[in-house]
């Protein structure tokens, strides 16, 4: 298999490169009866291995002392490794932030699981070479040492020749040392007779018996541990398609998705969403060639994302409370599934649902991580910013839910109107509650681009051989990341965002918020906004009957830099506005509105439109109307005017902007006063009293019979029939009679 290749022994030491033991694995120094106190480094002398380093305790009588090779938090670990000749010495870290607890990586072919292990967070290390400040190591010592390490000279792959020898690590274990470029890849063979193995058949059209199992699962989470209160997980069933396996590579792949889903992470942590949102790995499943293009339908995002939701839905643990159970699935590909420039698909407001609570994400490089959270923030109820609501002014200033995905790494957030309807739903996604782990990695230690460079990024945005500009030799690399063509560097291109924070940018310079600055080991100190001034009033929305007029003000006193905190608050001001009685008789608001809609043609048929107010409170402030021909209920695609009821319940709380303003009784926006059963407003029900009669009449003669008077300023009048009968009941106002059947 290899061209070239060398065997050598492994001994680990101290920081100064000491010989310390033979010993490499972690399972080793367990087996021996060792325990952990400061890590490799404990013995910090040049070696007897018979000796034990401070700290440790004797177990097993007959097994030989040797240091443990276990790194606790924070400490490290150094190795001593012969590379074709040359001695290298390692310095490693361990990487407590990769792996969660309890998460396992499968590799999939053909819908069934072909390998299966788990990621053992506590033997994975990362870290450089002793005078080599260009090289890097990822390496583990589960069992041996294996791994790549990457220097000037190459990449080298490291493994033990033969793995289990426990009788054999304490005296010396030999390892297999070759170069990557060793390694014959062989081509991948694909079949041409491929065929869809996933039944027909649409999300909205679920099957009969998937309501009794939704409200089973929904039962059972409600059993779960729970987060705090105000906190909420989003369990995550990462799946990653061969497209990005192969373009990325085995060896990298998990720790460039890794990287990734950080990245999205931190995007929901941004404080102008306003929730306490985690994002939490608790499975990956790397997709097998048959699978993936099974799934993925090219050319049809609708169909690809419905197969993707039901394999991911096939997918799931039976039991709740397994480690592995997730609450959303992430798929990344890098087919065509859509036409041309699609990024996403998802459904809206789908997240704890079995078959809608998932993305399909094309996946092309670290921008990808804006692309993931926006299609995930549809399946938390985010609509697009300035598509039925008022946020489009904010798509230009970088806001997740804007159509064309705008946001960059310096300059991010959620909208206003974004955070509104995420807190429309997220009360009611009982899943998110569940607290599966001690969350130990919302952000990275250091900068994710230390390990990636402009041309790595520039691969990773628009593929092999794309490499960055040079073109434009006055231009700053990091308010935009240009990549040239492979063929013509004169030919280039961009996503319009910037390189991750900590790319190299110039000598000794990193790339940190738009801005290429000197390398320091503390990070710039932002500074937050604050708001400027507020704009005057402007009109109020009605003449008479109750209108809203609005101010606002922008987040530019100064505007926030460096990852500085957004302006805490809202951007606009609202208040009640001419609130006398409208002369006349009464009109409602809501159904001129739908008269005005009167010359609309619904199914080429012209209607005479009623008010409909719509069940659903996310949809209150819609203008919805019912044909008085056919009563059919049609969305006429427009928000209602500012300062209509929201609710035919609700006589103070209005529509403003699409979205409802509560209003107290006192006509206070904001105000939660209200009326008491007198009608007095904050009131404690002592300015009435409560009547009850009951009355008996026979009629003497057919015609109408007059029962009683109801008094002036009566309020929540109930009258029942004792027994059922023919009669009617009327009432009497001025000179118009209303007759309402009983019964």
């Amino acid at each position: 298999m290899f061209r070239s290749q060398t065997y050598c022994e492994i001994t680990c030491t101290d920081s100064h490169g000491r010989y310390i033991s033979h010993v490499v694995s972690a399972w080793a120094s367990a087996a021996t009866g060792e325990t952990e106190s400061e890590g490799a480094d404990a013995g910090g002398g040049a070696g007897d291995s018979s000796s034990p380093g401070p700290g440790k305790r004797r177990v097993a009588r007959s097994a030989p002392e040797t240091p443990s090779v276990t790194s606790g938090a924070g400490q490290h670990l150094f190795f001593n490794v012969t590379v074709f000749g040359k001695e290298l010495h390692l310095r490693l870290k361990a990487n407590r932030r990769l792996v969660a607890p309890g998460a396992f990586v499968e590799w999939q072919e053909d819908f069934e699981e072909k390998a299966k292990e788990r990621l053992h967070g506590d033997c994975v290390f990362t870290g450089d070479v002793s005078d080599m400040p260009e090289a890097t190591v990822a390496i583990s010592n589960c069992d041996g040492l294996a791994g790549l390490i990457r220097t000037d000279n190459g990449e080298f792959f490291i493994e033990p020749l033969e793995k289990g020898q426990q009788d054999v690590e304490v005296k010396g274990r030999v390892h297999v040392v070759y170069r990557r470029s060793a390694i014959k890849s062989e081509p991948v063979q694909r079949r041409k007779d491929l065929h869809n193995e996933v039944t027909d058949f649409g999300i909205a059209n679920l099957p009969g018996g998937l309501d009794l199992l939704e409200h089973k699962l929904t039962e059972s989470v409600r059993k779960r541990r729970h987060a705090k209160t105000d906190d909420y997980n989003i369990e995550v069933l990462l799946a990653v398609d061969d497209s990005v396996v192969r373009f990325h590579g085995k060896e990298h792949v998990q720790n460039y998705v890794l990287t990734l889903i950080n990245i999205v992470d931190e995007i929901y942590h941004d404080e102008s969403l306003g929730t306490n949102i985690n994002i939490v790995l608790v499975r990956m499943i790397m997709v097998g060639y048959r699978q993936s293009i099974s799934l993925i339908e090219r050319g049809n995002p609708s169909r690809s994302l419905e197969q993707v939701c039901r394999w991911a839905n096939t997918q799931q643990r039976r039991d709740p409370d397994h480690a592995e159970y997730h609450d959303h699935a992430i798929f990344l590909t890098r087919q065509d599934f859509g036409p041309a420039g699609m990024q996403g698909y998802a459904p809206v407001t789908g997240m704890c649902h079995p078959l809608r609570s998932c993305t399909l994400n094309h996946e092309d490089g670290f921008s990808s991580a804006f692309v993931v959270a926006h299609e995930t923030g549809h399946v938390l109820g985010m609509e697009h910013d300035g598509q039925g609501n008022r946020c489009s002014d904010e798509t230009s200033m970088g806001s997740i839910m804007a159509p064309l995905v705008q946001a960059a790494f310096h300059r991010y957030h959620w909208s206003r109107c974004s955070k509104q309807e995420l807190n429309r739903y997220i009360h009611s996604y009982d899943c998110l509650l569940d607290n599966p782990f001690e969350h130990k990695w919302p952000k990275l230690p250091e900068l994710p681009g230390i390990n990636y460079s402009m041309d790595e990024q520039c691969r990773f945005d628009f593929g092999v051989g794309y490499k960055m500009c040079t073109a434009f030799r006055t231009y700053d690399p990091c308010k935009q990341l240009w990549c040239s063509h492979p063929d013509n560097q004169y030919f280039c291109k961009t996503k319009k965002g910037p390189p991750v924070d900590g790319t190299e940018c110039a000598p000794s310079k990193w790339c940190f918020k738009g801005h290429c600055i000197w390398r320091s080991s503390s990070q710039p100190q932002g500074h937050d906004g604050n708001w400027g001034s507020w704009t005057k009033f402007g009109s109020c929305s009605r003449t008479c009957g109750g209108g809203v007029r609005s101010r606002s003000r922008t987040c530019n006193n100064p505007v926030p830099a460096y990852g500085g905190r957004d302006c805490p608050g809202s951007t606009f001001d609202y208040q009640m506005c001419n609130m006398e009685e409208c002369a006349g008789p009464y009109e409602d608001f809501r159904a001129q509105q739908c008269v005005q809609r009167s010359n609309k043609y619904h199914k080429n048929t012209k209607h005479t439109w009623l008010p409909y107010e719509h069940p659903d409170e996310a949809h209150k402030c819609e203008l919805s109307c019912q044909s008085k021909e056919t009563g059919e209920v049609v969305v006429m695609n427009q928000v209602m005017h500012d300062g209509t009821r929201c609710s035919y319940t609700d006589p103070f709380s209005v529509c403003t902007r699409g979205e409802c303003l509560h209003v107290g009784c006192d006509k206070e926006v904001g105000s939660y006063k209200q009326e008491d059963k007198c009608g007095v407003c904050g009131g404690d029900n002592s300015h009435c009293r409560t009547v009850k009669l009951t009355l008996t009449k026979m009629p003497k003669k057919t015609g109408m019979l007059k029962m009683f008077d109801i008094p002036i300023g009566a309020r929540h009048i109930v009258i029942e029939e004792n027994e059922t009968s023919s009669h009617i009941i009327g009432k009497c106002v001025s000179l118009q009679q209303y007759k309402t059947p009983l019964g």
